[in-house]
């Protein structure tokens, strides 16, 4: 009996007195999430916490209600609310989406949308500091005199260990559809999903390494215009993934694709049936990418001043914004320099395009430019570009059908083949080729090395 009773001592020790600490983290949480763009605080208000946010992004800003909601705490050991458990916490809070937003917002919003679209948060935080959580919106009819918009309900389910706010989350939407009333024109996304991880700890309070995807089951779109007609299915995913090479670098890898559903879309995209692009940033500084983050909130900020500036009429005002903004602009010389590094930072690109035939352009850079001299960013950038093809050594590699070429841009034909008459660009089974390098500031193309000068006396007599 002893036993049990010091263990529920425990119990209730681990929930006692953490619920402060407990909103404290969940708070940072959330600022890390968006980067420092909206700023969120929780104040004690009956039984949890008020949520208030303060946006720097300017669409935030206009979109979100500073009183955002309250959020009701359970503490534990013993949880009822949102459900029984054992538990250090328990989190809840529910309403209507309308007040989420701020009150310019949602009475455009109320303009089309009578019925009022209710949310419910849950969310459970257990004794090892794991917060699991559940966001849910009902289904959304909106109607005007133009048009229609259904957006089936949205689940957001997330887990995130609030010692070092490492986690997932995942968004699901079954469908979204908007419907012209004039012509019937329809644009109808089905099986959207969003996932997103935060895999290391924060930099700066930044989620700098982590994963993210995101898939479109289906992407229908029917237009129905006097002129022409459009009626295109297709297939997309998006990713990225931001992973430490060590304690100074990081690799950022993005990909998007896209694949045609149907007969239809492929001779309405030209022939298209699928395409790729895949871009990997290697060896990227991590402080300086750390850095760009805040130097990007900042700029925001003087962007929201300019506008208030210019919105007010006061040109004092104005050119003093415009003058900070650009002495601001300064700090980019020491970002650029702790982001690419010579011989370090590279760029690989892999760009794939199924048509008639297997197009493809392909390259692999790495940056061999000297760090940026002085604190005035346009002096700095001046000497950069200077260096010309110094900048960069790497080889690239190109195939593009003829016939994609006289569908995007027939006139760019003339200098392609003039171009292949000087031995510059090849071509087979019907496909524009071209294969070079860069090399101690000179451009090798088919074994011959050049400088800019000499490739352009080669090109143009």
């Amino acid at each position: 009996m002893k036993k049990v009773a010091m263990a529920m001592l425990a119990l209730f020790n681990l929930a006692i007195a953490n619920e402060n600490s407990i909103m404290e983290k969940i708070i940072e949480f959330e600022n890390i999430k968006t980067s420092g763009m909206i700023d969120f605080n929780a104040t004690k208000s009956g039984d949890g916490y008020d949520i208030t946010v303060s946006p720097t992004d300017p669409i935030y800003k206009a979109l979100l209600n500073h009183n955002l909601m309250h959020i009701s705490v359970d503490e534990g050991p013993l949880v009822t609310n949102p459900h029984f458990t054992l538990a250090k916490a328990g989190l809840s809070a529910k309403g209507s989406v309308f007040d989420l937003l701020s009150k310019e917002a949602a009475k455009e919003f109320k303009k089309d949308y009578k019925e009022d679209i209710k949310y419910n948060y849950e969310g459970v935080i257990s004794f090892g500091g794991e917060l699991e959580d559940k966001f849910t919106t009902q289904p959304v009819h909106i109607a005007d005199e133009n048009k229609t918009i259904d957006i089936s309900n949205i689940l957001i389910e997330s887990k995130t260990d609030l010692d070092d706010f490492t986690g997932e989350s995942k968004i699901n939407l079954d469908s979204i559809k908007v419907v012209s009333k004039s012509d019937k024109s329809t644009i109808l996304l089905n099986g959207i999903k969003i996932q997103s991880s935060i895999t290391d700890k924060p930099v700066d309070n930044i989620a700098l390494f982590g994963e993210s995807k995101m898939s479109v089951d289906k992407m229908s779109i029917k237009a129905n215009s006097p002129k022409k007609s459009v009626d295109i299915e297709v297939q997309m995913d998006a990713n990225g993934l931001s992973k430490r090479v060590d304690d100074k670098f990081l690799n950022l890898d993005l990909d998007f694709a896209y694949k045609a559903l149907d007969a239809k879309t492929i001779a309405t995209l030209g022939g298209v049936q699928k395409s790729t692009i895949k871009l990997q940033f290697k060896n990227l500084g991590i402080q300086g990418v750390a850095d760009f983050v805040k130097f990007s909130k900042k700029m925001q900020e003087f962007n929201t001043k300019m506008q208030e500036a210019v919105q007010s009429g006061n040109d004092i005002k104005l050119q003093k914004s415009l003058i900070e903004s650009q002495e601001a602009a300064n700090e980019l010389v020491p970002i650029i320099n702790n982001t690419l590094v010579k011989d370090k930072s590279r760029l690989v690109l892999d760009w794939q395009l199924k048509s008639q035939k297997q197009n493809h352009i392909k390259a692999d850079i790495i940056y061999k430019g000297e760090p940026l001299q002085g604190s005035n960013l346009q002096g700095a950038m001046i000497s950069l570009m200077a260096q010309q093809l110094t900048l960069i050594d790497g080889s690239f590699d190109i195939a593009i059908e003829r016939d994609l070429i006289q569908k995007v841009n027939p006139l760019s034909l003339l200098a392609i083949d003039m171009l292949k008459q000087k031995g510059f660009i090849g071509e087979k089974d019907g496909l524009y080729t071209l294969k070079g390098e860069l090399k101690g500031g000179k451009i090798i193309l088919n074994g011959k090395t050049y400088t800019l000068p000499e490739l352009a006396k080669a090109l143009f007599n």
